[in-house]
């Protein structure tokens, strides 16, 4: 397999370590001042050998296969500051880790590129956005499989993985996790879980540590 090098951000720190996973080299662009979106890999995650960091001034230096955009500032604005035309049209990915809003169903899309792909890491989030003409593939958030850890499927309940289900509310599917809650044991993971009250159905929350 020829091995890629691919323009990323560092926004989501879990989800970026789960993407490095794969068996291509990847450029992540960094500000000295740590700025959202441009902060450093830092310690706490094991970061494989296949991903570096770049002064962002330098990205136009770089040399790219391809970019995955994950944030609409990134895409609308920063990328025609730090990159050169030619990057700019380089095959890119958007990955949408949201719902849309304002509206939750006839929000149309902002990402449109010749050469791009919208990926949604949710069926519901493809479900909800209108995603014009661009072509659309949904990969599901996920996670490295841990060594001797498998799936047995024994415990007779479902699962849910929302982070800040209470703040963001109906947004992300609070009221169908509060409708299938009451009628089925389910266990809620995510950030903030434990802010979430059981209801008719005794629910497990858990709360994911810190990598």
């Amino acid at each position: 397999m020829t091995t890629l090098r691919i323009l990323s951000w560092h926004v989501h720190g879990n989800y970026l370590y789960s993407l490095a996973q794969l068996p291509h080299e990847f450029v992540i662009p960094v500000f000295a001042d740590n700025r959202p979106g441009y902060s450093a890999l830092g310690h706490k995650i094991p970061w494989g050998r296949n991903i570096r960091m770049v002064p962002a001034e330098q990205l136009c230096r770089e040399e790219f296969d391809c970019v995955i955009y994950q944030s609409r500032d990134t895409y609308e604005n920063d990328r025609l500051q730090l990159l050169s035309a030619v990057q700019q049209k380089l095959p890119s990915v958007y990955i949408e880790h949201n719902p849309p809003e304002p509206h939750p169903t006839d929000t149309l899309h902002f990402f449109r590129h010749e050469h791009g792909v919208l990926v949604h890491v949710t069926e519901y989030n493809a479900l909800m956005w209108d995603s014009g003409s661009m072509p659309v593939a949904v990969i599901e958030h996920g996670i490295p499989e841990a060594p001797g850890i498998h799936y047995s499927g024994e415990l007779e309940r479902g699962i849910v993985v929302i982070n800040n289900l209470s703040s963001r509310g109906r947004r992300v599917g609070a009221d169908i996790y509060e409708w299938a809650q009451r009628s089925m044991p389910i266990d809620l993971i995510g950030m903030d879980s434990e802010s979430i009250k059981g209801g008719a159905v005794k629910s497990t929350i858990w709360t994911c540590p810190p990598m």
